[in-house]
């Protein structure tokens, strides 16, 4: 065994890298060939680099010679490229993806970087960014040393070499890693079968959008692509990961043939970048799926810790009642059972109903009482019936409704065996003699010692006790049934009571010794024996068995450890509110100490942010005896706010009435961030910081409703920037951007609060004028707007002068409607494109 362990593992490692090398060169042969048929190079996406992350995630440097030889083979086999260039490259290549894995995640491992949020950043960084970033530079080093390009070309490589690569890893690596993850193909074929409507929507707009539409002059359609992130996050959320990536990898490989094959709203939009949008979109896409899987995989994983937590403790608790305790569906079907329940009546009863098991006029009884547990409430009632030994034992009943979501009842029922106490009802009636009746049925063992430690009498309660017979106790020392340290305590009571003639303590826990050699503890209350004279004869005493009880302190003592070692915070109060308990977690989680809360209420606490009938109906509840479960935004001592959230749990005495209340809390103020920092970016633009194309949509039908029900007019500016593109062809992207920044401020200080500036895209944007009284309102605004551009643009040094071409369209007058008013809007702008621009135009003159 140990030669074939010797042997396999180099063979594995090797038939490893064989596979590296054919995965390497096999993606890496078609693309080069498929993009040079365009005049693309380099690549604009290299999906080899996806290959190359994944196998150096996994095998670390054990599969660097499979990256090394695939890139060395397409660069010089198959591109024909000089030795030493081709060595050059495909080191670089071979060291970028391993540094890249090596940041992201030190020692290889099987699982996926991408099921906490932590995980994705990381692999965005380093297995991308970085990766992309080493391969790109020795590469266009290799080729500017050896090659025959020219100077002036090698920056424009270079950028686009580093995208390619990165895109290439980004695009690939995860669906890879996660086909990768588990070696059963269709591990949930279920899921997978759930989602099948919903990629196949998918994959029917990403071809309509990337195929079906042709000549966008306007750039009215770039937008139409990114609706493709509704269906790619309803599949991320409800579906497996694995599912939502190999969809993205459809998807953008629908989106990468179209462009580059010179179809679709992406390639015939008017920016003239089409790969730079091509890769805006998929890497958008692609870190949204893998941000949006990463949040649902942390809460999905939270939710199943929290399930098991809460039912190993409703387990345990079930399984430690000294009762019988079962759990039936509404049709009287048993659906759980505890182990008392188990150990009385048989452990075969789980999906059965009572007559099944039980005589007909018992399980008639019961079921008639079922009934009226689930039409009355709580039924209780003592029912005698047979036991599998053949016994017959009698019962405290008692049955309930257990609420369930849907709003129907399961019933509940709680049975304690009572026979014990029974049978000593009756020996107590049959016995001539009370203290003989009480002395022979007792639960506890009654029993007296002379003065020279021997027993003299026990109560047959000793077998139940002990296991003795009362013949075998009576002959046995009291050093055989009392444990060594109860027999010092006892032999030092002993003295006390031989010298003084009375008991030092009448109260005793002694520590016996069952007949099998296990211990029992007993809660002994003892007091002096004498004769009629007075003279002290023994003592006599009588013995409980409070083992169980001890049992149940250490646990207590356990529950207070768990308790104080908690992360949630948790707070105990009295009825009125008066804090008397916090752990250690609310301590750290508040930076109160307990003795700065102890004796004080939570109002400590209060931020403002809630009003008093949020606080009275949160009383209301927990008064009511219900619990109540709620998000609550607290102070901390430093003065900062925090949201929580919070369980409060009154707790009952046996009576039913509410004595304290038990609050657990958990600190969500993180998750709450991340949810206002995802909505944001749905509806605002990210460079400008406006409102979104989505956004301004929504508020445009809001004017719409608002005015139909006012009767007040409102108008709608379409502007589009005059001399833009030759901006952006001129002095780059980055200065493109920031133009269209500076452009949004100075429109921005020309409208009012009530107006909304939006942006819908390239250097397209729409103003809604509320509320204005007559339409050359609009134009004074439309002019303002042109007045702004007069200035010129100081950006990144470089001196800009632009203009905007404005249509104005006027509600009710030009339309009623949102498609209406904004397509006159529209005309109204390209009739002053067409009529020399830097001007505005109402629709219709």
């Amino acid at each position: 065994m140990d030669k074939v362990g010797r042997f396999s593992q180099p063979l594995s490692i090797l038939l490893g890298n064989l596979l590296v090398i054919a995965a390497y060169w096999g993606f890496g042969v078609p693309a080069m060939r498929f993009f040079s048929e365009y005049g693309l190079f380099p690549s604009p996406i290299w999906l080899p680099a996806g290959i190359a992350l994944v196998a150096a995630l996994r095998g670390g440097i054990r599969y660097l010679p499979g990256i090394f030889l695939g890139s060395l083979g397409i660069n010089h086999f198959s591109l024909g490229a000089p030795l030493l260039e081709a060595l050059m490259i495909s080191a670089t290549n071979t060291f970028g993806p391993w540094l890249g894995a090596y940041l992201t995640r030190p020692a290889p491992s099987p699982r996926p970087p991408f099921y906490t949020l932590h995980e994705v950043v990381a692999f965005t960084l380093f297995g991308v960014g970085v990766h992309g970033f080493i391969t790109a530079t020795g590469g266009t080093l290799a080729i500017g040393m050896i090659g025959f390009v020219p100077v002036e070309k090698l920056q424009e490589i270079w950028l686009t070499w580093m995208l390619s690569d990165a895109g290439g890893a980004l695009i690939l690596a995860p669906a890879l890693l996660l086909w990768l993850e588990c070696p059963k193909p269709f591990p949930a074929w279920q899921e997978w079968r759930k989602g099948t409507v919903t990629a196949i929507a998918t994959v029917a707009l990403a071809l309509l959008f990337f195929f079906g539409f042709e000549g966008d002059p306007t750039g009215h359609l770039m937008g139409l692509p990114y609706l493709l992130f509704l269906p790619m996050l309803w599949v991320t959320v409800n579906h497996p990961p694995r599912m939502a990536n190999t969809l993205l990898i459809v998807v953008t490989t629908l989106a990468i043939a179209a462009t580059v094959s010179h179809h679709g709203v992406l390639y015939t939009a008017p920016s003239g970048k089409p790969l730079e949008t091509l890769g805006l979109l998929v890497v958008s896409l692609t870190l949204t799926v893998l941000t949006v899987g990463a949040l649902v995989s942390e809460r999905r994983l939270m939710e199943e810790e929290l399930l098991q937590e809460s039912r190993k403790q409703f387990a345990a608790f079930m399984d430690n009642l000294p009762a019988a305790a079962y759990i039936k569906e509404p049709e009287g079907r048993i659906a759980f059972a505890n182990q008392k329940f188990e150990a009385t009546l048989g452990n075969k009863h789980v999906g059965e109903i009572t007559p099944d098991f039980l005589p007909p006029d018992v399980a008639a009884t019961l079921v008639a009482m079922d009934r009226r547990a689930l039409s009355e409430g709580l039924q209780q009632a003592e029912l005698t019936l047979p036991i599998p030994n053949g016994e017959r034992h009698t019962f405290q009943f008692a049955k309930f409704p257990i609420p369930r979501a849907d709003g129907s009842n399961l019933i509940g029922g709680v049975a304690f065996d009572i026979s014990d106490r029974k049978r000593m009802e009756d020996a107590l009636r049959e016995s001539e003699t009370r203290y003989r009746l009480l002395a022979e049925n007792s639960y506890d063992v009654i029993w007296t010692v002379d003065l020279f430690g021997k027993l003299t009498y026990v109560s047959p309660a000793v077998e139940r006790l002990l296991g003795y017979t009362v013949d075998e106790a009576m002959r046995l020392p009291l050093a055989q049934i009392v444990a060594p340290e109860s027999i010092r305590a006892a032999a030092t009571e002993s003295q006390f009571l031989l010298r003084t003639g009375e008991l030092q303590r009448h109260s005793l826990e002694f520590e016996l010794r069952r007949k099998d050699g296990s211990a029992v503890w007993t809660d002994v209350i003892v007091n002096v024996l004498r004769d009629d004279s007075g003279k002290l004869l023994g003592v006599v005493g009588i013995a409980r068995d409070i083992t169980a009880m001890r049992q149940n302190q250490e646990a207590l003592r356990t529950r207070g450890v768990a308790i104080e070692a908690a992360s949630e915070a948790i707070v105990i109060t009295n009825r009125q509110g008066v804090i008397e308990y916090v752990n250690p977690a609310f301590s750290a989680h508040t930076g109160y100490s307990a003795e700065e809360v102890l004796g004080q209420t939570p109002a400590l606490f209060k931020s403002g942010q809630h009003d008093k009938d949020f606080y009275r109906q949160l009383w209301s509840t927990i008064l009511r005896g219900d619990v109540w479960n709620g998000e609550i935004t607290n102070r901390r001592k430093d003065g900062t706010l925090y949201t929580e959230a919070t369980a409060i749990a009154p707790v009952k005495d046996d009576g039913g009435r509410i004595t304290r209340f038990v609050a657990i809390k958990h600190d969500i103020t993180e998750r709450k961030r991340l949810e206002r920092q995802l909505a944001h970016l749905a509806h605002y633009d990210e460079l400008t910081g406006l409102p979104n194309r989505a956004l301004f949509f929504d508020r445009l039908r809001h004017a719409i409703a608002q005015a139909k029900r006012q009767q007040t007019p409102f108008a709608l500016l379409f502007a589009d920037l005059d001399g833009f593109k030759a901006v952006n062809d001129a002095h780059g992207h980055d200065t493109g951007d920031a133009l269209l920044q500076a452009v949004a401020e100075r429109f921005a200080g020309c409208i009012r609060e009530s107006d909304t500036l939006a942006r819908m895209g390239g250097d397209e944007f729409t103003v809604i004028l509320s509320a204005i009284a007559h339409g050359e309102d609009a134009g004074i605004v439309a002019d303002k707007l042109l007045r702004s551009l007069d200035a010129p643009f100081d950006i990144n040094g470089h001196s800009c002068r632009i203009s905007a071409s404005i249509g104005i369209s006027l509600y009710p007058a030009n339309g009623e409607e949102v498609e209406t008013l904004l397509n006159r809007a529209d005309n109204a702008m390209y009739a002053i494109k067409h009529s020399g621009k830097g001007a505005y135009r109402h629709y219709g003159e």
